[in-house]
């Protein structure tokens, strides 16, 4: 509410130099405190905190101002940036409205990083060139677009880019907010933070921005005399919303180079090589990927070509046992879920990187090879052919965990031991955009919660919807949202309440046995057993098995519970001592002994 009344009743009347210094001063202390108070309504500093912690911490951020852009000035007179180097498919540099008066100013909510979606990227070609001695990139890409610009788009370059140059209606002065609050004219180019935006309301048709970096990291993305991993925001991007892609890019002629899709052409001049891919399935992710890697293992199955790549000396036994599993894992996901969408599938071991969503190829870890490239090649599925934007969620997490882990691998790493683990993260799988937040539960839970889904509408009937889900939303940005009508639809049943329980909801309840009473005296025996269940806000449909035993034998039978207190009537061959929930697999709940 102050926040609007700001908004409502002042005039910009602070100097934005000040409010610049005063912001960089806050962020620099470290100060948790310090930072929240700058807000009209500490709550709104709730991401910026935590995005912050993930990325090294308060003191690491950059911080910009900047004029409103044309189209956006009911927002507030200015705009501050909070940035960072972002890391891929994770977080992201928030934006707030400053609302000033005469002696005062805050901060307002967050600019939603989709909130202007009039204009879209309908293809990108990049050209990039790499060096790998001095770890430098240059790059130039050319955004066709679609839509009705009514506002400056905001698109989004990761912060160790420099804009040098870019082209499209106005091609004026590009200003570096953080030299220094800009005084941007119409057609100009506003670089703030990782905010990328042509200084006009009508762009349209397309547009050219040239740019170049430093790319260093010890864990992430980095260019070095041996390999690069170029794979984080490093191309403008418009709300993460997916595009088909052409990538040239020219590297050392005795690396492997690839980008996703396939390859069109590949030519060596001298010292350098220059290969081009293409990728028409519309993704949100592209990336390089290069090397001095040797060719540990390949396979060819069904007309395609699996690879292992290393960096000598090979791990043979490693590389073999990596390319069955991609092997096996295409058929398994091509029968399942649909054709195996490009020539084959590669694995290479990263060097300081820990992995990468990919679709044609990934980048993992030498120590995880094993563990998780048919994960990423689910991704191949979920977040590539059906796209995630990891804004308001990553349903995609969840859904690989499942259809690889629980699946594919038949729960192999314990997937669904640590979704049920997951009850104590207040978070609900549709507020979980950043995947590797939030203790990792987008994959467990998620993967626990289409478990239960089976129970619901039957194992044959999620995998179907699976399928389905597939063939119908390729391309299209999908949210846990956009998934429950598939599966109403080839289930057969309204999911509304399954939705609100699992996905949207965060609080759930505890079940306990108060009595048992068996109430014939011969077999077969009938036993009342009377549960209650607590700690939601209303009494939820449960799930559950229920265990009856008398020390030797044991009968299970799976019930729904629906109100605070029920008696479930058993019959058993036997007279039963003890009655106990398990509720693994059906519901996410606590079991009271």
């Amino acid at each position: 509410m102050m926040w609007s009344l700001l908004l409502l009743g002042l005039r910009p009347q602070v100097s934005a130099d000040a409010i610049r210094e005063s912001l960089a001063r806050s962020a620099g202390s470290g100060v948790e405190s310090s930072v929240r108070q700058l807000f009209a309504d500490p709550k709104e500093a709730d991401y910026l905190v935590a995005m912050a912690g993930r990325r090294g911490g308060l003191r690491r951020l950059k911080v910009s101002v900047i004029p409103a852009p044309p189209g956006y000035e009911a927002l507030g007179p200015y705009w501050a940036v909070f940035s960072a180097r972002q890391d891929i498919e994770e977080d992201h540099d928030p934006v707030f409205p400053i609302f000033t008066g005469p002696d005062s100013w805050k901060l307002g909510p967050e600019i939603p990083e989709d909130g202007n979606r009039e204009l879209s990227i309908k293809d990108v070609s990049v050209v990039a060139k790499l060096d790998p001695e001095k770890g430098l990139i240059e790059a130039t890409a050319m955004l066709k677009l679609t839509g009705a610009a009514k506002r400056a788009p905001l698109f989004r370059l990761n912060l160790p880019y420099e804009a040098t140059s870019y082209s499209g209606q106005g091609s004026g002065r590009i200003w570096n907010a953080a030299e220094g609050v800009p005084t941007p004219k119409v057609g100009d180019l506003v670089r703030a933070g990782a905010l990328l935006i042509p200084w006009r309301k009508d762009v349209s048709g397309q547009i050219e921005f040239s740019y170049r970096g430093i790319i260093q990291s010890e864990n992430e993305d980095t260019i070095t005399p041996t390999h690069a991993y170029v794979t984080a925001w490093w191309v403008p991007t418009l709300t993460r919303l997916p595009h088909p892609t052409r990538v040239k890019v020219t590297g050392p002629a005795d690396w492997v180079l690839r980008s996703e899709g396939t390859l069109e052409s590949s030519k060596v001049e001298g010292s350098f090589q220059t290969v081009a891919y293409k990728c028409d399935l519309p993704i949100s992710y592209p990336k390089i990927l290069g090397g001095k890697y040797v060719l540990a293992a390949e396979a060819e199955d069904g007309g395609k070509t699996f690879r292992s790549w290393q960096f000598a000396p090979i791990d043979e036994a490693r590389a073999k046992k990596d390319v069955q599993l991609m092997v096996d894992a295409a058929r398994y996901f091509g029968e399942n879920l649909g054709a195996w969408p490009f020539p084959g599938y590669e694995c290479f071991d990263a060097k300081g990187y820990y992995g990468i969503e990919s679709y044609s190829y990934t980048l993992l870890a030498p120590r995880i090879t094993s563990a998780y490239v048919t994960h990423e090649m689910g991704h191949t599925y979920f977040g590539g052919i059906v796209p995630s934007a990891y804004v308001h969620d990553s349903w995609n997490e969840g859904l690989t965990q499942y259809i690889d882990s629980v699946i594919f691998r038949k729960n192999w790493d314990r997937t669904l031991e640590t979704g049920l683990r997951s009850l104590e993260e207040k978070t609900p799988l549709d507020r979980m955009p950043v995947p590797h937040a939030f203790g990792g539960h987008s994959y467990t839970r998620g993967a626990y919660v289409m478990r239960m889904l089976e129970a619901e509408i039957g194992p044959d009937k999620v995998l179907e919807g699976l399928k389905v889900l597939v063939k119908e939303r390729a391309g299209k940005e999908t949210r846990w949202a956009d998934l429950r009508g598939v599966f109403e639809r080839v289930g057969g049943k309204d999911l509304s309440w399954f939705w609100a329980q699992w996905v949207q909801n965060t609080v759930f309840p505890t079940v306990e046995v108060r009595s048992m009473e068996t109430v014939t005296v011969d077999a077969p025996f009938r036993t009342i057993v009377n549960v209650a269940q607590s700690g939601s806000a209303s009494a939820m449909k449960l799930r559950f098995k229920l265990k009856l035993t008398d020390g030797k034998a044991t009968h299970e039978e799976i019930v729904i519970m629906k109100a605070r207190q029920e008696g479930f009537v058993v019959r058993t061959s036997f007279k039963p001592t003890q009655a106990e929930i398990d509720v693994f697999g059906l519901s996410l709940a606590r079991v009271k002994k």
